[in-house]
């Protein structure tokens, strides 16, 4: 995308599917006064996600630790 275009729904999903591949995303919270840097990083992906789930109406991608499923 470039300019002033207004994003499709794809472009909107395909930085969904960005953000929940980012690590980062998936750590555990970072304290701001420990490791600022990630820790603002982290807000703004949690942010973001949940500003363009909204805009589709669904939910975002859960931030955090990936559990593993019992079986």
């Amino acid at each position: 995308m470039t300019g002033m275009e207004r994003p499709t729904e794809k472009d909107i999903r395909d930085r969904l599917a960005q953000i929940d591949a980012d690590e980062r995303y998936h750590y555990e919270p970072a304290a701001y006064q420990v490791n600022a840097p990630l820790a603002l990083v982290q807000i703004s992906l949690k942010c973001e996600a949940r500003a363009l789930a909204w805009v589709l109406g669904v939910k975002p991608p859960k931030s955090g630790p990936r559990r593993k499923r019992k079986d």
